[in-house]
Order: structure tokens, then C-alpha cells, then sequence
């Protein structure tokens, strides 16, 4: 992902991905130009992986959307990730599976 052109929507769905798994993640976020949408459904992420997810958003500036339902967030791992998406610099059009 950190080299990725050409790849826009990545389905990580039902992967068994955990919060270790998510900081890995974010790390190539961070630094992607290229995906726009982001499927994190089905999968272990808690509120630690949530917030690596959230901070990488916050320089992430072509991702539009972000499907976490159905991970193990409580309301605190969905107000980091709404917080985030809700600021003025940020392009998060939609994130699906939160409520914060």
C-alpha cells in the first residue's frame, strides 16, 4: 500500500484483523495517494486499532470512505475515528458502522 498507484478500493473484510493488524494499516494509509474506500468490516479491530486507523486519517487525503461495522469498537474507538473524519482537512465522505 505504501508504494501502491493503482489499487482504489481495498476490501479487507472478514480477515481477522486486530488492532496490531490496523496499526499496519494506518501506517500505509498514511502515506497511500491512491485508495479511496476502505472495507474494515467483520473483522477484530478494537479501540486501539481504531485510533491508529483515526490518526492516520488525519493525513490521509484521498480516502472518502471507511466501512467498519461490525469490528469490536466501543464509543470511544467510534468518537476517534467520527472526530477525525468530521474535521475540516479531512476528505471522509462516509463512515459506515460507527455511532458516535
Amino acid at each position: 500500500l505504501k508504494v501502491n498507484a493503482t489499487v482504489t478500493v481495498l476490501d479487507l473484510s472478514c480477515n481477522k484483523i486486530d488492532d496490531l493488524s490496523a496499526q499496519h494499516i494506518a501506517e500505509a494509509i498514511k502515506v497511500n495517494e491512491t485508495v479511496t474506500k476502505l472495507n474494515l468490516d467483520f473483522n477484530s479491530i478494537g479501540d486501539v486499532g481504531a485510533q491508529h486507523i483515526a490518526e492516520a486519517l488525519a493525513t490521509n487525503a484521498t480516502l472518502t470512505s471507511l466501512n467498519m461495522l461490525n469490528s469490536w469498537l466501543t464509543e470511544e474507538g467510534a468518537r476517534a475515528l467520527v472526530a477525525v473524519a468530521e474535521s475540516k482537512h479531512n476528505q471522509i465522505k462516509s463512515l459506515c458502522g460507527l455511532a458516535a
